[in-house]
């Protein structure tokens, strides 16, 4: 495997923390540990969660995958702590749109994750016997499987921001409010098919919930799992709403946040043509197609 690594953006380039911003995330994350019955974080903890996510979204190149997105997504939680939590963590890795990993996401992952020959990363053999092997279980996913990187399965950017919040939130959180953010991350992987057997993304999502609560004995019945799931469709379907409206207005505008995040030239001082213009429209085609608008 290659141990150094040819940044493909500038991804180590972030903006300076917006007191604000890191506020609002601050307060967010705290109000929900409190809201599961836990008593408060330690404050230098949280703080560097706040941080960690304001930094991860507010990238130079996120244009719609920002804090807004996630702010949107929890304020349409209706006050449920986990949809919250899993919002604010469900889009920090954006591998493609940012580049690479951050130090600090890198720092977090460890050695879970090894650089693969090709500018992405793949599950290390201690990813599956470390405290991330439950999040992989949720995934489907084993030791081995390029994560990120050029022709990477999907999933990826999703599986290594649950990685993230597990790390993160695993000193404060109990095993079963784990596996519940694990799991709304993994349904906001966007616009899955009904499989071959029937099944649709939710259901699987379902079954994976099922072995992996008897595999790591997290104690949770049926009807504890169901509400996961459906906590799980909430979030996701919030996730993709913008891309689903009859507000054609609003689809318009979330699709060139997406397409300028994708082509990041388009913002560039130098002049593009439209040949450019019209690549990164097609880049971004197979996303609308399956978004089912019309």
């Amino acid at each position: 495997m290659a141990n150094l690594r040819k940044p493909t953006k500038a991804c180590t380039s972030f903006s300076p923390p917006q007191p604000w911003q890191v506020q609002q995330v601050l307060i967010a994350l705290k109000e929900s540990i409190s809201e599961l019955g836990y008593d408060p974080p330690d404050p230098v903890a949280v703080e560097s969660w706040a941080v960690l996510i304001h930094s991860s979204m507010e990238a130079p190149y996120r244009k719609y995958h920002t804090l807004n997105h996630a702010f949107e997504l929890s304020e349409g939680a209706d006050a449920d702590p986990i949809e919250t939590l899993s919002a604010l963590f469900h889009d920090v890795v954006q591998y493609s749109v940012d580049g690479d990993l951050t130090d600090s996401q890198r720092d977090i992952l460890g050695t879970s994750i090894i650089p693969t020959d090709e500018n992405g990363y793949e599950l290390s053999k201690e990813s599956a016997e470390s405290d991330l092997a439950m999040v992989l279980s949720v995934f489907g996913r084993t030791a081995g499987e390029v994560v990120v990187g050029p022709n990477a399965p999907r999933g990826g950017n999703e599986l290594l921001s649950a990685m993230i919040a597990v790390r993160c939130l695993q000193s404060i959180l109990n095993p079963q409010h784990l596996l519940a953010i694990v799991a709304c991350i993994e349904l906001t992987i966007p616009f899955r098919s009904i499989d071959t057997h029937g099944q649709s993304d939710s259901d699987r999502l379902r079954e994976r919930l099922s072995q992996t609560n008897e595999e790591f004995g997290i104690g949770a019945d049926n009807i504890e799992l169901d509400e996961v799931v459906h906590k799980a469709v909430r979030l996701s379907n919030r996730d993709v709403a913008a891309f689903q409206s009859p507000d054609s207005a609003l689809f318009v505008s979330n699709a060139l946040k997406l397409i300028l995040e994708t082509s990041p030239n388009l913002l560039s001082r130098k002049p593009f043509t439209m040949e450019d213009y019209l690549s990164a429209v097609k880049g971004s085609e197979h996303f609308f197609f399956r978004s089912g608008y019309t």
